[in-house]
């Protein structure tokens, strides 16, 4: 919970800045200044964030260097796709639950059924994402992204479900364990734009060679009315990207990537 207040463009870092920024206007006079100062870049900080152009600026940064496979040339021999679950819904009520790909999952879904159907129909794509909430009954986030794959019109005997990973982490120890009982050790992997700098480098350091193709979910429109206007997609996509530069420097320290 506490890593929710430490993420810019989350609700909860918005409710933690606002409360320090009227704690120091109204401490004292040597406070006040500095909280108009700090409110002031609050505001502006999140009116950019909540635009899609901002978010999307946020997004490139990570992103350089890291495009779709448009071709099959491009990933030779290749036979095998990995492709992460990013979240997932789960909707209760009573003692029922019912669980949905979360949107940029379904991306990656749809970035997966698109490599699946470049690569060939031998090829296979492990899906892998566990259930991130011990308490829940509901499916894994693979099985719930299998599912998906196959409404997409990959075949269910070409997906392989690692349904135990609960963190990026997991995700590359768990399907480097599939992976090598195939022999496999190059592959193409898929994931959200902004996570894949932090999923490549899990994976890289299992000893394995990740291909990039994330998917690339993009907002706004042609105009540049539509870029300029907030919105809770744009605020949620800074918040993502905001959350895989903090995520990163933790990996970092904990000699994980």
């Amino acid at each position: 919970m506490v890593k929710l207040f430490l993420v810019p463009g989350s609700i909860g870092f918005l409710v933690l800045g606002l409360a320090a920024g009227l704690a120091l206007l109204y401490g004292g006079k040597r406070t006040q200044r500095w909280g108009r100062i700090w409110l002031a870049i609050l505001a502006a900080a999140y009116a950019v964030l909540a635009t899609p152009i901002g978010s999307n600026l946020v997004v490139w940064a990570l992103a350089r260097g890291h495009a779709t496979v448009s071709t099959a040339a491009e990933a030779p021999g290749v036979e095998t796709i990995v492709v992460l679950s990013t979240g997932g819904e789960v909707y209760r009520a009573g003692d029922d639950e019912v669980a949905e790909m979360g949107r940029l999952t379904a991306f990656n879904a749809m970035e997966a059924a698109r490599l699946f159907r470049l690569l060939g129909p031998r090829t296979t794509v492990v899906a892998s994402g566990g259930i991130v909430n011990p308490a829940s009954r509901a499916r894994s986030e693979a099985d719930v992204l299998a599912e998906g794959l196959v409404r997409l019109g990959v075949p269910r005997g070409q997906i392989v479900v690692e349904p135990r990973s609960r963190t990026t982490r997991e995700q590359a120890v768990f399907s480097a364990e599939i992976l090598a009982r195939r022999g496999v050790s190059r592959f193409v992997l898929v994931t959200t734009v902004d996570h894949m700098p932090r999923a490549q480098a899990a994976f890289r350091a299992r000893s394995l060679q990740p291909i990039p193709s994330p998917s690339v979910p993009r907002l706004g429109g042609a105009g540049l009315l539509d870029n300029l206007r907030p919105g809770v997609n744009a605020l949620r996509q800074s918040e993502w990207a905001a959350y895989e530069y903090l995520a990163r420097a933790y990996y970092w320290m904990k000699g994980w990537v």
